[in-house]
């Protein structure tokens, strides 16, 4: 891969989290308390949340970061960051990101089905991304079908959702500061 090649991928890295930051979810909601309370006997939900709009909004974006087929997917930038020359530091602390989203991902929710493994923040995510807002994933889709059956399981899913998009965002912030700085190194190269 050309310098040049590589220099772009981490400027569209660097442009799409600009965009990634400047949507609605984070600039509404980055710095004020979601809150999230269920009644089990009134069977209702009270909750203080971003809407639909700056959800998708959100998430449409966040696709670059998440899916393989763009060069600027965090999988893709690891294998960029590990045929980089420059400084460890700067690549020791892309990758050690790459693997804190993974393992955050990867984690359990402590909520599951009855008799079933819980959840992980990885199946939240994935199917209100892929069964939801972003595409028909017919297994991701017939998930959340089964979720809205039951207001207490969509909206504690949902909410957890948006939970985990937070601490995407927060992680995808650190790798564009890291990404900054490796800029600066491959240009100066």
């Amino acid at each position: 891969m050309s310098k040049e090649v590589k220099l772009s991928t981490l400027q569209l890295f660097n442009e799409k989290f600009k965009e990634l930051k400047n949507s609605g979810f984070p600039k509404n909601w980055l710095h004020k308390n979601i809150n999230y309370e269920f009644d089990f006997l009134e069977n209702k939900v009270k909750q203080d949340i971003p809407n639909q709009d700056e959800i998708k909004s959100f998430i449409l974006t966040v696709r670059f970061f998440i899916q393989d087929n763009e060069p600027c997917s965090i999988r893709n930038m690891g294998t960029l960051y590990n045929e980089l020359d420059i400084p460890n530091n700067l690549k020791d602390d892309f990758l050690a990101l790459r693997d804190r989203i993974n393992n955050f991902l990867d984690s359990k929710t402590h909520f599951g089905p009855k008799d079933k493994p819980q959840y992980t923040h990885r199946d939240i995510f994935e199917s209100f991304i892929y069964g939801h807002f972003a595409h028909s994933n017919k297994e991701k889709h017939d998930t959340v079908k089964k979720w809205k059956q039951n207001k207490f399981l969509e909206s504690h899913n949902y909410y957890y959702f948006i939970r985990i998009l937070y601490v995407v965002f927060v992680i995808l912030e650190r790798m564009e500061r890291i990404n900054k700085e490796t800029v600066k190194h491959v240009k100066a190269s």
